[in-house]
């Protein structure tokens, strides 16, 4: 909500932010909440953040939610980007969502930071079924595996993202790696995350399904 970075890393100009949304819902609760997504040249929408944190301390998650109600019943697979850690938008994001990734690095730093999230959702008594795990910028030679992530999470890793350059070059052009680098071993991972997340295989996936 506060330091959302998407617009920049799909080079999008957005036609409403998440404030401007829900001020216009609030206005017309008949409207089509699709219209007020930016649609991205590759067939998806979005809703990006406020412009800046003040604005985005203006707007309360009650009256997100609702708008987050109305793209949920539009029956297309939907992801939230949640800050770090536990508040009232990542609560709401996570009660209403079917799988909650959690992404962790291989530094100690992150791993614990991933282990002290965990321990809290359990503390509230928040269902851990639904928690799947992606591992991101794996590198190797560092001192922590991506077994010893997964024995201290309690949970084996759905999918593996390796440090790659690639992905800062399409974020600072503005462009998803998957199109500029798609043959890029972390563009192939990001596609079979989100085969297994949405349950839709990814294209490479399907043609080798399909081969077998």
């Amino acid at each position: 909500v506060h330091f959302g970075d998407v617009e920049y890393a799909l080079g999008l100009e957005p036609s409403f932010r998440l404030d401007g949304a829900v001020k216009r819902l609030g206005v017309d609760p008949n409207i089509d909440a699709a219209t007020l997504l930016s649609a991205h040249p590759a067939g998806f929408k979005v809703l990006c953040a406020p412009e800046n944190p003040v604005i985005a301390d203006r707007v309360n998650s009650t009256d997100v939610f609702q708008l987050v109600d109305r793209l949920v019943a539009l029956d297309r697979p939907i992801v939230i980007d949640t800050a770090p850690g536990i508040n009232e938008f990542s609560l709401g994001a996570m009660d209403r969502s079917s799988s909650v990734v959690l992404v962790s690095g291989t530094d100690v730093a992150s791993v614990q930071a991933a282990r002290k999230l965990l321990d809290t959702m359990r503390e509230i008594g928040m269902n851990l079924d639904r928690v799947q795990l992606c591992l991101n910028r794996v590198m190797s030679r560092v001192g922590v595996s991506s077994s010893d992530v997964e024995a201290v999470l309690g949970r084996p890793a759905i999918c593996s993202i390796a440090e790659d350059i690639d992905v800062a070059i399409s974020m600072n052009i503005g462009e998803p790696l998957i199109f500029t680098e798609p043959k890029s071993a972390a563009a192939k991972s990001l596609r079979k995350l989100a085969g297994l997340v949405t349950g839709r295989p990814a294209s490479d996936e399907r043609a080798t399904e399909e081969t077998t």
